[in-house]
């Protein structure tokens, strides 16, 4: 049975973690073209969540990933509204850009700070977690 994730105290500079995922009865279905695939995904992950994949292993019916996962920067240093949907456009499947990018519009055209900084704030939730990171993955 699944534990809940110990994760690092935030005043940690970086926390690592070691996170597996099998595949459902342990079937063999990870071949070379899914783990070519795989590793792509993981990458563009690990770009839009700002972790380090440091290593990985990927077999046939699992895979095993360390991941540095740096302490959250302040908000000024976060990413913006711009930065988080080129981040978006990149992340395979996620035709969604440009409803993000009407979101934001329509919430500066009604001067709605409080909505803007709330929906940068969902996408920032989803930053330096390993937790975000994972559920992107899979």
């Amino acid at each position: 049975m699944r534990q809940p994730r110990l994760k690092a105290p935030e005043v940690f500079p970086v926390g690592f973690y070691h996170c597996i995922s099998r595949v459902v009865d342990r079937r063999f279905v990870l071949h070379a073209a899914e783990k070519e695939q795989f590793v792509k995904h993981m990458r563009e992950a690990e770009e839009f969540c700002e972790v380090q994949v440091r290593t990985y292993c990927i077999l046939s019916n699992h895979f095993r990933i360390l991941v540095a996962v740096p302490q959250v920067p302040e908000l000024a240093q976060r990413p913006n509204a711009e930065a988080i949907l080129a981040k978006l456009a990149r992340l395979s499947g996620h035709q969604f850009v440009e409803t993000v990018r009407q979101q934001f519009e329509t919430l500066r055209q009604n001067k709605d700070e409080a909505g803007e900084a709330a929906l940068l704030g969902s996408y920032h939730a989803r930053m330096w977690d390993v937790n975000a990171f994972m559920k992107l993955l899979k």
